[in-house]
């Protein structure tokens, strides 16, 4: 008979728990894995060729002038003429026997020059038996070199000849030049691409006892 009053009270106890309202809660977790995406970028080295193209000023030479052997009489002159650009730069240079007058004319000085000592010229080096003259081409033209002997004689029969052993001019004009370097050197190959990771979260849920079997947080 004991037994039996002992398992009466433990129902009755537990109704009386439950009739009276009080329910007992449990605690439970409730984990979460939620999937996202991430860019990374990578970068390869490789030994690659490249080839620019660079450029660089140069100054080109061509003849202009050239009177080499020439004797000239007493009050006479030698010519030579050469067609020259805007921009360019002549330089004539000469020697000769004696002094003698040179002179660098335009088409138009040259065509009023009927010889002898003149002030109508381009640039000029006078009472020199050696020498350079030179100038900048500021109108494209038909240039002169006129070099004069400014000795005068009775016929000319003494020492008034002069021998012209050279007079050799040159036309510079600067230009630019294109040309191409290959360099070999280190370059980078970039590559992206996206990697899917997973965010797991937590949460703690605290839910009544019999509710547990069937609800969830």
């Amino acid at each position: 008979m004991k037994g039996r009053t002992a398992g009466i009270v433990s129902v009755v106890a537990i109704v009386a728990i439950i009739a009276s309202g009080f329910v007992p809660y449990v605690v439970a977790l409730k984990v979460v894995a939620t999937p996202y995406g991430t860019t990374e970028t990578t970068s390869i080295p490789y030994e690659g060729v490249q080839t620019l193209t660079q450029q660089s000023i140069t100054t080109v030479l061509s003849p202009a002038y050239s009177i080499n052997s020439y004797t000239i009489n007493c009050s006479n002159y030698v010519w030579d003429s050469a067609s020259l650009i805007s921009g360019e730069n002549v330089q004539v240079t000469f020697s000769a026997s004696d002094t003698v007058d040179a002179y660098l004319m335009s088409s138009q000085q040259y065509s009023s020059y009927n010889g002898g000592t003149t002030s109508n010229y381009e640039t000029a080096l006078t009472g020199q038996s050696s020498g350079t003259l030179g100038f900048n081409v500021a109108v494209s033209d038909t240039y002169y070199l006129v070099i004069y002997n400014p000795h005068t004689g009775l016929f000319c029969l003494g020492g008034e000849k002069v021998a012209i052993y050279s007079a050799r001019g040159v036309a510079s004009f600067p230009t630019t030049v294109s040309y191409q370097v290959t360099t070999t050197e280190t370059l980078y190959s970039v590559s992206t691409y996206t990697t899917t990771l997973t965010s797991t979260s937590t949460k703690t849920c605290t839910v009544g006892w019999l509710q547990a079997a069937i609800q969830s947080c």
